[in-house]
């Protein structure tokens, strides 16, 4: 039968002393057995003590845990254990119970150890079943183990890691410290910045802290202060503070010890974690490992299609590490400023190495790990001369996990417990010295070759070695072997009587081991265990599993009905034995993906066929005899059998979980470049520039920026060209809004004259509108019309000015909307609303979109993975996202620069500045205080020494500009020329000597600046450089320096024709599919050609039917023709549709200009299948069943499922006289004719351990509780009601049946409900009729807030609170609860109290934005519950509920209390 392997868990039901499996999981403590914890590892008692007196507060919060544990222990099992029996007053607790060391109890202790392996190796599983760890873990998914330790280091080897002599000391001080309390040293520049945020009492903090600490060690020193109680005062006080000021304020201000230290140091910032990782190296260590580099440099050639290396390239990589570790350079020099170097690599390999060095880092210290380990155990020279150089000629990280299970598996056990080896592998060691303890090894050897031998023939290709030739059968071997092993167990019995115990070493052989058949299954699983470790093996075949394994995916049953042919997974839905050497990196992230969710099963498996051709015939020909010989044969049989479990049981699981673990992490990571690649692009986009050329600078932008409900008010703001923000107006009706009539209309047209006098005042040169939501589509529109009209000409007129030429632009929300919420521009205008900031940095993203991306990113560079750059954005680890995200954020900024005079000048460029080569978040904000502590201006760039070290000075001077015109014009004279160029002070000398003797007698000046300033300024300069002959000067240079400089020569010459040349592409306009997926929010993804779709009827005309699609939001069309094959071409649409009917379409395609989707509602369409009206490519992936992606299979496994609810929904019958066989909508319709407060009580449709008691809370509203039976949880059948109820999904107040339901939740609840039906401030009609009598009460009187209540039609079991303070009526949410009234998360008890509250906290902001954050997290507070499923059919909605434009329809999704509606 085929053989497949999943690397699925061991099921967790069945405990055992040791596992059978090498990658297993265990416990920490070693074994655990009947409720008592053992160590596993004699000598480990100490470290544990240690930990004892390290963790003594979390000793005594689990203590009453273990002394009940402790209780359970009996005289016998601490005998067993080597502990004193405990007396019965004493209340001893044991943290850990160790092994005596006595003879006795060691004999007792191998004894039961020896009988649990017997149990767990010969129990009633076959031969099969022998390594029962291969189980799956039930409710688990198969490789979640496997992903927790993709991206973190080789857990099988973390205990090898070699830590340097400085990293250790670092550790032991920071734990040291961390002892006694230390705090962290500030230095005086952070002390006054936190001075500045904190206020002066700070600063007496940290004094009476340090006070605190030099007098409480004097006193454990014996000098006793005179004070007497004064110190533990200024110790309370120090504690009070510490409480005040948390860790991550001060981290957040960069005032920690860490913090002092990356400042202080002179090495680049983003350098320093790579460089302390690394440690001391010398030239040979950087040699080494660029040999290990260029062979991964070839390899990502061929995994990446890339041009082939013809060239190692040693000395260009070598080169690239000297700058890094012994230059101190960081990797945007290196690219910018030593191309010479490194090339003929491009900038891409340079990043690559860098990578690739990180790797090599982690490799040494696995090889190093190994080294020290085979240098500690007992081995004879020639072997050890063997291995050393086996091992020191690895050239990956597997490659020494294979030498590191060999050493443990055949050495580890005669040097006891192996250092350096976890718990896991000291298990399969245990397991290894039960064979050898029993003389289980010599048997099996005694048959067939040893592991060693079977890779010596498999290296050389040909049978070196043959087994031994047997005379006996393996029935005759066993049974002597069975017969020999009894009598020496009778010998040793005897001893024991006597009392000879001198030199008595025994091992009683285990009742299981007495039979034949149990002792051949030892040896061939011992013969197995060896073979899996031996290195040659292993290695063989891992290589014919990359080559022949293959992959199939196999949908679920929810996978089956949810995955259709537009779904996301559609390609992953049924891959069918699909080569692992064919799948994609990306594509095994889209299949875990699509696992992790339930979706499919993954099984990775080699054919029968391939695994006889490649594996099994292969090794039994260096394996099993050729002798023909019938007893030769039936021991190749054995021999056949061990090489079987080899492989099935443990290496091909391995190899399974090996390939997960690297095809994902590849995964992640060719995704992260696809996303990095993306967010480049729109890092990258161009900034807007003016029209008229002749007009120097930045545009004025004037962003608008409309309301997310419709009654919240527009901004429109205005930014000047530095980008600092210049004036705003608000405009509450521009879009409507103001009332019914003549009245909305008049003010509406008040609205948009004053955005005209605004615009006329302000004269921008260019508007932005914000593109979120319909409503923005409409606000575009009218702001064009006000460009284009004449009434803003008129006015502009007016005002003795002309009209330029405005554009009007639509503007992505993505960034804006993240950096208007930032810290830095609540700051900056903390008395701003949310939505006039992120107007601002709209403009502003016009104006300089990568400083906006920059200020987002300073603070928090993860708030970019909520915005989508690839389709599977969402399975990658934000750790990789961030580091290459961050990189191409770098190698931005330090391609455009950044001007120093800009930032001090426009405080909202301060970012940049964190991204400048060398720099990062310390250094930066060290730079901005020194250089404004002392002046605020910078002339040149020698003045920055003056604030830099030798070393960041030399990696960050070259990206920073001085440019004349953010200066006085007495300072812009000052300036040097060069200092405004991307060249280097150190290539200085190369510019003015390449202008000097091109520029001779063309251009005056008395000095070399004068020059070179006229030479910049000179029309024939692009001529005269280009005829430098810099290839020969460039020969010359090297020739006589023994210094490459031609490249560096051609980016002087460059850089000299176009000073400071921008990358990025000029600004475009965006292009209308662009502008669709921005407004709307619908993608590629979530709106495809073919796809179903509910649509409702707005408006039908002869010809064309407008449409709103509900499950997608954006309007639709149906065109004459689209609508019914039977109807005539002539006949009137009118005839056949009209407004407020439903109906189901596809989407024929898309108009991205009118924001719509073309519709297409013919049978033919409906009943067809999705493969024929689709874009769906059947050829993308060969491997696919397309035959499960058909319409017709899918909706039979749909109504399989149904009819599989329905059938657990009616089954189930509770006795109680309220409780009826009817689902939701039959539950509706029975209550329709009862009283208000009336209930029935059904089936539900969750499951059996649910039930729904419905009640009738108003006329036509009725409220749906869901009732979770406790006792009865995950039951599959009908069973009788339990006595632990409980209401809704919060499982808070337990009930005893139903009636105390009744009596204690809903007749209080209703009875509160009716305290409202009471009030006189009620009304009974729609929340819109309720607002018309707010604003007749308000014209009564003006300064009166008039208020009401209604009941919520959207969600049952709500009010909506009414108040009209101004023009604008608002709307909150409140509910009756059997306690009281819950409105804005608080607690009424009645209905008085709460208006009480409402009264005097109406205008209480933030709780308005706690319900904001509420409806964005439907699971944070009390948010009103949509209709579940099983509710049944909703009362059908009256035509014309829905709106053209969903955006500006209020309450599109269920807001929370406290919400405005």
């Amino acid at each position: 039968s085929r053989v497949s392997w999943t690397g699925a868990k061991k099921p967790a039901a069945e405990h055992r002393l040791w596992a059978p499996r090498e990658e297993e999981e265990e416990e920490e403590d070693g074994f655990e057995k009947d409720g008592f914890v053992v160590s596993d590892v004699e000598g480990e008692g100490n470290e544990e003590e240690e930990e004892e007196e390290e963790e003594g507060l979390k000793e005594k919060r689990k203590r009453k845990r273990r002394r009940s544990r402790d209780d359970e222990l009996d005289d016998e099992d601490l005998e067993l254990i080597g502990a004193e029996p405990r007396r019965k007053k004493e209340k001893k607790v044991f943290r850990r119970l160790k092994k005596r060391k006595t003879m006795d109890s060691d004999r007792m202790e191998n004894e039961r150890m020896e009988d649990e392996i017997a149990r767990n190796i010969f129990g009633e599983s076959d031969e099969d079943d022998i390594l029962a760890d291969e189980e799956k873990e039930k409710g688990s998914s198969k490789h979640d183990d496997i992903l927790d330790d993709i991206f973190s280091s080789e857990d099988e080897l973390d205990d090898f890691i070699v830590r340097t002599k400085e990293e250790e000391e670092e550790r032991r001080r920071a734990r040291r410290r961390a002892r006694e309390g230390k705090p962290a040293e500030i230095t005086d520049v952070q002390m006054a910045e936190a001075n500045a945020i904190f206020g002066n009492d700070l600063a007496e903090y940290f004094s009476s802290r340090t006070q605190v600490e030099e007098e409480t060690m004097g006193m454990e020193g014996g000098d006793l202060s005179d004070e007497g109680d004064a110190p533990s005062d200024r110790l309370k006080a120090a504690q009070q503070m510490d409480e005040m000021y948390e860790p991550a304020t001060l981290e957040e201000h960069f005032m920690t010890a860490k913090d002092k230290k990356i400042q202080e140091s002179d090495v680049p910032e983003r350098l320093q974690s790579l460089i302390q990782l690394r440690g001391n190296v010398s030239l040979a260590d950087l040699q080494e490992e660029a040999e290990w580099i260029s062979e991964g440099l070839v390899t990502l050639a061929k995994e990446f299609n890339m041009p082939p290396l013809e060239d190692p390239y040693l000395a260009e990589i070598s080169s690239i590490l000297q700058f890094m570790y012994l230059d101190k350079l960081d990797v945007p020099f290196i690219c910018r400023y030593r191309k010479d170097s490194y090339a003929p690599l491009s900038v891409s390999m340079v990043w690559e190495v860098v990578d690739l060095d990180r790797q090599y880092i982690h490799f040494k210290r696995l090889r190093d790990g190994v080294i020290s380990y085979l240098d500690s155990l007992d081995l004879s020279s020639s072997l050890y001369g063997t291995y050393r150089t086996e091992v020191e000629s690895t050239k990956t990280a597997q490659d020494a996990i294979d030498w590191a299970n060999h050493l443990n598996h055949h050495h580890g056990l005669d040097n006891g417990d192996a250092a350096g080896t976890s718990t896991r592998k000291r298990t399969r060691l245990s397991k290894m010295l039960f064979y050898q303890r029993h003389g289980l090894d010599r048997l099996a050897h005694g048959f067939a070759l040893t592991s060693q031998q079977l890779g010596e023939n498999l290296r050389e290709g040909y049978q070196r070695h043959v087994p031994p030739t047997m005379e006996q059968t393996a029935e005759d071997v066993v049974r002597e072997w069975i017969s020999a092993a009894e009598a020496r167990d009778v010998e040793y019995r005897d001893r024991l009587l006597t009392g000879d115990t001198t030199d008595l070493e025994h091992y009683v052989l285990p009742q299981q081991l007495k039979q034949e058949d149990n002792v051949l299954r030892a040896c061939r699983y011992f013969l197995a265990l060896e073979i899996s470790s031996e290195v040659h093996v292993v290695q063989a075949m891992r290589t014919a599993f990359t080559h022949h394994a293959l992959l199939t995916t196999t949908p679920t049953k929810e996978g089956m009905t949810e995955i259709d042919v537009f779904h996301p997974h559609a390609y992953e839905k049924a891959i069918v034995a699909k080569p692992l050497s064919q799948v994609t990196y990306s594509q095994f992230l889209a299949i875990r993906r699509a696992e992790s969710r339930g979706l499919i099963t993954v099984r990775i498996y080699v054919d029968d066929k391939d695994l006889e051709v490649y594996f099994t015939s292969e090794l039994k020909r260096r394996y099993c005899s050729d002798m023909t010989s019938l007893l030769e044969q039936s021991w190749n049989d054995q021999r056949s059998m061990v090489l079987n479990t080899a492989l099935s049981k443990i290496l091909f699981p391995r190899f399974c979980r090996e390939a997960y673990r690297h095809l994902t992490a590849k995964g992640c990571e060719d995704v992260a470049i696809k996303a990095a690649a993306e967010f480049e692009r729109r890092l990258m986009q161009g900034r807007y520039k003016l029209q008229d050329k002749s007009q120097p600078g930045r545009a004025r932008v004037l962003a608008l920026v409309v309301g997310q409900d419709a009654d919240e008010a527009d901004f429109a703001v205005l930014v000047d060209q530095q980008g600092a923000f210049s004036d705003t107006i608000k405009m509450s009706f521009f879009r409507g809004g103001g009332g019914y009539g003549s009245e909305g209309i008049e003010r509406r047209e008040v609205d948009q004259q004053r955005l005209i006098n605004f615009i006329a005042e302000q004269r921008p040169d260019v508007c932005v509108v914000g593109a979120a939501g319909m409503a923005s589509q409409r606000a575009f529109n009218d702001l064009q019309k006000i460009i284009q009209g004449d009434d803003l000409l008129k006015e502009i007129e007016s005002r003795g000015f002309s009209l330029p030429p405005i554009d009007v632009v639509f503007g992505c929300m993505d960034v804006p909307l993240l950096s208007g919420r930032s810290r830095r521009y609540e700051q900056e205008f903390p008395e701003f609303l949310p939505i006039v900031r992120t107007a601002v940095s709209l403009a502003r993203f016009l104006q300089d979109p990568l400083c906006e991306y920059a200020n987002v990113a300073s603070f928090h560079l993860t708030s970019f993975f909520t915005i989508t750059y690839h389709t599977l954005q969402d399975a990658v680890d934000e750790d990789i996202l961030k580091k290459f995200f961050g990189r191409k954020l770098v190698t931005a900024v330090n391609s455009i620069t950044v001007d120093v005079n800009r930032v001090l000048t426009c405080p909202h460029t301060e970012p940049l500045l964190e991204f400048v080569c060398g720099l990062g978040p310390r250094k930066s904000y060290q730079l901005l205080k020194s250089i404004r502590d002392g002046q605020d201006q910078v002339v040149t760039r020698e003045e920055l020494k003056d604030h830099f070290s030798s070393k960041i000075y030399q990696n960050a001077i070259g990206f920073l500009t001085i440019s004349p015109k953010y200066l006085p014009k007495s300072d812009a004279q000052s300036t040097f020329a060069l200092d405004r160029t991307r060249i280097h002070p150190d290539d200085y000398f190369f510019a003015r000597k390449m202008v000097l003797d091109i520029s001779s007698g063309l251009v005056d000046g008395d000095d070399a600046g004068e020059i070179i300033y006229a030479f910049l300024r000179h029309k024939m300069r692009h001529e005269l450089l280009n005829n430098v002959d810099l290839n020969g000067f460039a020969d010359t240079w090297e020739r006589e320096r023994k210094e490459k400089k031609k490249l560096t020569l051609f980016d002087i010459r460059e850089e000299l024709q176009e000073i400071c040349p921008d990358p990025r592409p000029p600004f475009e306009m965006p292009s209308e599919r662009a502008v669709f997926e921005w407004v709307t929010g619908q993608t590629q993804e979530t709106l495809k050609i073919g796809q179903f779709t509910a649509a409702l009827v707005k408006k039908a005309l002869p010809a064309v039917v407008f449409c709103q699609l509900l499950d997608l939001e954006i309007p639709g069309v149906i065109r004459k023709g689209d609508i019914s094959s039977t109807a005539p071409g002539e006949a009137d649409m009118t005839d056949i549709v009209h407004a407020g009917q439903s109906l189901r379409c596809r989407v024929k395609a898309i108009d991205y200009c009118r924001f719509q989707a073309v519709l297409d509602a013919r049978s033919e369409a409906i009943n067809g299948e999705d493969l024929d009206f689709s874009q769906f490519d059947r050829d993308a992936e060969p491997f696919l069943n397309c035959d499960l992606l058909h319409s017709h299979v899918m909706l039979a496994a749909q109504r399989d499922e149904e009819e599989e609810k329905k059938r657990r929904e009616m089954v189930r019958i509770i006795q109680h006289p309220l409780f009826q066989k009817i689902n939701g909508e039959k539950a509706e319709a029975f209550l329709r004719k009862k009283d208000v407060g009336e209930i029935v009580i059904r089936p539900s449709s969750i499951g059996f351990d649910h039930i729904t008691l419905t009640y009738k809370f108003a006329e036509s509203i009725y409220v749906h509780l869901d009732i979770f039976d406790a006792e009865n949880e995950g039951k599959t059948k009908a069973v009788p009601l339990g006595r632990k109820l409980y209401v809704g999904k919060n499982r808070g107040t337990e009930y005893e049946d139903l009636n105390e339901i009744i009596a204690r939740y809903v007749e209080p609840l209703c009875n509160h409900a009716q305290e409202v039906f009471d009030s006189d401030k009620y009304f009974s009609g729609t929340r819109e009729e309720m607002d018309q009598l707010l604003r007749i009460e308000k014209k009564r009187n003006p300064k009166g807030i008039p208020y009401k209540f209604c009941r919520s039609q959207k969600h049952p079991g709500y009010f909506v609170l009414g108040y009209l303070p101004n023009v604008t009526a608002k709307h909150e949410f409140f509910s009756p609860r059997p306690g009281g009234f819950k409105f804005r998360n608080n607690m009424f008890s009645s209905l008085f109290k709460m208006v009480g509250y409402f009264k005097k906290n109406y205008q209480d902001i933030s709780k308005r934005i706690v319900g904001v954050l509420q409806a964005r997290n439907p699971h944070h507070g009390a948010a009103p519950p949509q209709r579940p499923s099983y509710m049944g059919a909703a009362p059908p909605r009256p035509a014309g509920a829905y709106n053209a434009y969903p955006a500006a329809a209020p309450f599109a999704a269920a807001p929370p209390p406290g919400r405005p509606a």
